[in-house]
């Protein structure tokens, strides 16, 4: 399915999926009240923070796993838009 990428697409979620995104969209919605309110000379930040990169880590595997699983995305085409075009990639 080549469409544009401005353009909807139609999505065929299995009940357990849409509750996994949901679920997930909360936790990092958490997570990013937790970041923002961060004291910034706070010591101790770089532990939370690398504690938080490993958990978005994991929940994006879990929200992309949950969209991938019906077929509706192409990989590569989420790829591209997640790292940006091949021209913004830098070189091997």
């Amino acid at each position: 399915m080549n469409m544009n990428a401005n353009e909807p697409k139609p999505l065929n979620l299995a009940p357990e999926c849409a509750d996994l995104l949901a679920d997930a969209c909360a936790e990092i919605e958490q997570m990013t009240r937790i970041i923002g309110t961060m004291p910034a000379d706070s010591s101790g930040n770089d532990l939370v923070l690398r504690g938080l990169a490993v958990r978005l880590h994991s929940l994006n595997s879990v929200i992309y796993w949950a969209l991938l699983r019906d077929g509706t995305f192409d990989v590569a085409e989420a790829s591209d838009t997640v790292h940006g075009p091949a021209q913004w990639k830098l070189a091997a």
